[in-house]
């Protein structure tokens, strides 16, 4: 029992009682409608039938108003419309076609809402309920005739309908994880943070409050220019799994962006979260971390720790204050929150940024176009640029096969960086194949191109069911002599998808 009831729960109970709503509305108001149009000895079935109508127009009402916590009403309610159905067809002697056709809406609704299993059962007690309208009141031979029309129109439909429903169910999972997940180091992003912070500091019975704690890897630069961007990868992917290793159930650990990391502990008192940033520290510089060419690196982390009692702060406040302790942490002194802070993050990003900043200054002073040695504009150019062009529309509107032509053989594909590199034209076309079929629209933003060499921005909008999800990559390219796609590299994460 508690099997069926669990496969018969829709996807999503709000856009399910949409759709339960419409259909029971649509088949309510077809048979009232068409009543006086009955011949007169149907009039007295359907007076009979009204109660059942009335059922079914109730229903209709309330399946707006049903939640995933009415399980029990989500299992019984689609089989109740198919015996409503069978009801209403057996009390006003109607077997004909006009009837029968009632029988697919239910299968409808379970293709598109329910899991393959549950669709499945509706399907099959349609099929049922049209069976017995037919058998009940037609001859043999025009109950069998009728039968496999409406059966087979049924069947297929539901079919085709519910392998549609799944790949959108697929690709909207896909597009969640990728929303809520860090490709690198396999944390919740940033937005999950927000909503279980949220959860947590609106909890009025959390007598012990939040904690938040944050850190970011000491001298986190000197790691990339010295060891590469790939060590400063491995390091965060270490970083990240001994973080985990001393979360607790509820902790919820995300990376914020860059080498920032963030623990938020429900439920725990200040001293717990004090205790807790100590461990942390300790375990990342106890033991070195191991770089894939073999080089041992020791690491230190600066921590900062705050806490808020129950309905007391929102995560602005928390994270300001946590982020002030951190500077006090990694600078010595006392915590400077509020414009001390944010001075302490721009410096920080700023000494990041400096020599490129520098760079940007010297060029922007200067009318005359800086080329790269040896290197032409003109025809190769516009070759690169019209290559990119086309991959930004195909992307969004093209086929798979449209976007794998634009490689040359023997391309790669690294799509986010630090995934799996794909390497064969296979690989590749299986990548983009996930496209397909989706609703999509691009633009391309920016371009810099430099030799065979190429880097840009562009916005991907994806819809899928009434969310769009967002997303503006950054493509790093090379590209051989005749403009074709030598190797692609994506920069963007979880944090960066927008869903709306």
């Amino acid at each position: 029992m508690m099997s069926l009831v669990r496969w018969m729960q829709p996807r999503d109970p709000r856009l399910a009682g949409r759709s339960v709503s419409t259909l029971c509305g649509v088949a309510a108001a077809v048979t009232v409608a068409t009543a006086p149009l009955q011949h007169q000895h149907l009039r007295t079935g359907l007076v009979l039938a009204g109660g059942l109508i009335l059922i079914v127009v109730v229903f209709s009402l309330l399946s707006r108003r049903l939640d995933a916590s009415h399980e029990l009403g989500w299992a019984l309610g689609p089989f109740l419309a198919v015996a409503a159905l069978v009801a209403i067809d057996l009390l006003t002697h109607d077997a004909a076609l006009t009837a029968q056709v009632f029988l697919l809406f239910p299968a409808l609704y379970g293709a598109s809402q329910l899991a393959p299993i549950g669709a499945t059962l509706l399907t099959g007690a349609s099929v049922i309920g049209e069976l017995v309208v037919v058998l009940v009141q037609l001859p043999l031979r025009e109950a069998v005739v009728d039968g496999s029309y409406v059966i087979a129109a049924l069947v297929t439909s539901a079919v085709l309908l519910g392998a549609a429903s799944q790949r959108h169910a697929r690709t909207v999972a896909q597009l969640e994880r990728l929303a809520a997940v860090d490709s690198l180091t396999g944390l919740a992003t940033r937005r999950v943070l927000e909503k279980a912070a949220a959860a947590a500091l609106s909890d009025a019975d959390g007598d012990a409050g939040t904690s938040l704690i944050l850190m970011d890897v000491d001298d986190f630069k000197s790691i990339n220019d010295t060891h590469g961007h790939a060590a400063g990868d491995d390091v965060l992917v270490q970083l990240a799994g001994r973080v985990l290793a001393l979360s607790r159930s509820g902790d919820i650990v995300c990376r914020i962006g860059g080498d920032e990391i963030a623990m938020l502990l429900p439920g725990r008192a200040e001293a717990s979260a004090t205790d807790r940033a100590q461990r942390i520290a300790a375990a990342v510089e106890h033991e070195p971390f191991q770089l894939a060419d073999g080089t041992e690196l020791a690491v230190s982390v600066s921590v900062g720790r705050a806490h808020a009692p129950a309905g007391s702060a929102d995560l602005r406040s928390l994270y300001a204050s946590a982020d002030a302790d951190l500077y006090a942490t990694k600078h010595g002194g006392p915590a400077r929150p509020g414009p001390g802070s944010t001075r302490r993050t721009r410096r920080r990003h700023a000494s990041r940024r400096g020599g490129v900043l520098e760079q940007v200054l010297v060029l922007g002073c200067s009318r005359t176009p800086i080329r790269p040695p040896g290197v032409t504009m003109g025809a190769r150019r516009e070759t690169i640029l019209e290559t990119i062009q086309q991959y930004v529309d195909l992307v969004a509107t093209g086929s798979s096969a449209d976007v794998v032509a634009l490689y040359a053989d023997g391309a790669t594909v690294e799509d986010p960086v630090g995934s799996e590199v794909r390497t064969t034209r296979e690989q590749i076309a299986e990548f983009y194949g996930a496209l397909d079929g989706l609703e999509q629209s691009a633009r391309l933003l920016h371009t810099r191109i430099a030799g065979n060499e190429a880097a840009f921005a562009f916005e991907l909008v994806t819809k899928a069911g009434e969310q769009t999800y967002t997303l503006a990559p950054i493509d790093v390219m090379t590209f051989d002599d005749d403009g074709r796609i030598l190797s692609m590299r994506a920069f963007w994460s979880g944090e960066d998808m927008l869903v709306s």
